[in-house]
């Protein structure tokens, strides 16, 4: 049973960081809407190429989470079906 304990406590780590992410999503979302009044093309052009590949690695994070979060969830599911009840 202690695994178990230990399985969600992983997954509860897990649903933070995906929470963590969500918010840093946001504050990257924050800033390019904020980028979209400065006046330097370049500038601006230049921070839109930096929170798009921001924006792909957030995403890419989120997507490995869910991964190792399906992972864990199914190891927990296998382990309650061996445990004695």
């Amino acid at each position: 049973m202690e695994d178990l304990d230990r399985l969600d406590d992983i997954r509860t780590k897990l649903i933070a960081a995906k929470e963590t992410l969500e918010r840093a999503r946001y504050r990257v979302d924050a800033l390019d809407l904020i980028l979209e009044g400065v006046a330097d093309q370049k500038i601006r052009g230049a921070c839109h190429e930096v929170f798009g590949l921001a924006a792909e690695q957030l995403d890419a994070l989120d997507d490995r989470l869910d991964e190792i979060y399906r992972d864990v969830s199914a190891i927990a599911r296998e382990a309650r079906d061996k445990a004695p009840e």
